[in-house]
């Protein structure tokens, strides 16, 4: 017997325009080609892939489906940022000529899903913390 998710999914699936990827970054490529191969737009979080090949399959798939393709950039809405792009583009700063961003925030390891410390999952974390 199918799920109520799997039979709204296959009721609605034609009036879908955009699907939105917010998973475990080793189950972007798949979800993206799923997507695209369905003729949906993407909105992906970043990274699209954990390889370069599946960036590259990903981009593909999208000119080739001719479906919007766009990867999450979400601190360009931070107040913050925002307020730094308007003063960069008023220049009364002068010309830009380099930027250099940092954010510090607590990594909070302990709070992490395991699948951001496993390299191989897509996760960095534990290579910024020790050595591998």
């Amino acid at each position: 017997m199918a799920s109520r998710a799997s039979r709204v999914t296959a009721n609605h699936r034609d009036a879908l325009q955009v699907v939105v990827i917010c998973l475990p970054h080793w189950l972007h490529e798949q979800a993206a080609m799923d997507a695209a191969e369905a003729g949906k737009d993407i909105f992906i979080e970043k990274p699209l892939s954990v390889l370069m090949a599946g960036c590259d399959r990903i981009i593909e798939a999208a000119h080739h489906n001719n479906i919007t393709l766009m990867p999450a950039r979400t601190q360009r809405y931070y107040q913050i940022v925002a307020r730094m792009k308007e003063i960069l583009d008023s220049r009364g700063l002068g010309e830009l000529i380099m930027a250099v961003d940092t954010w510090y925030k607590p990594l909070k390891l302990d709070a992490r899903p395991l699948w951001m410390l496993e390299r191989k999952m897509g996760g960095e974390w534990r290579s910024w913390t020790a050595p591998t």
